[in-house]
């Protein structure tokens, strides 16, 4: 089995229906009206209301979840 099947067989089973990267993401918030979009890491934010709200590293661990997730930040 080649690795691609493996990792799309993964996705499917919890119901992804597509894997984004940043630059696809970025663009498609940019085309519905947002401004300023950045990357920031994980449990960063300009908004202390959105810094620090990340938990799923308690289930997962952080190397797991510092692979499997992109924050983006964006106004509109």
């Amino acid at each position: 089995m080649y690795p691609c099947m493996v990792f799309n067989n993964y996705m499917r089973n919890w119901s992804h229906q597509f894997i984004y990267d940043d630059k696809t993401l970025n663009a498609l918030l940019t085309k519905a009206g947002f401004v300023s979009v950045h990357r920031r890491q994980i449990n960063e934010s300009q908004d202390p209301n959105l810094a620090a709200q990340e938990m799923r590293q308690l289930a997962i661990g952080n190397p797991a979840n510092d692979f499997e997730t992109m924050v983006l930040e964006a106004t509109k």
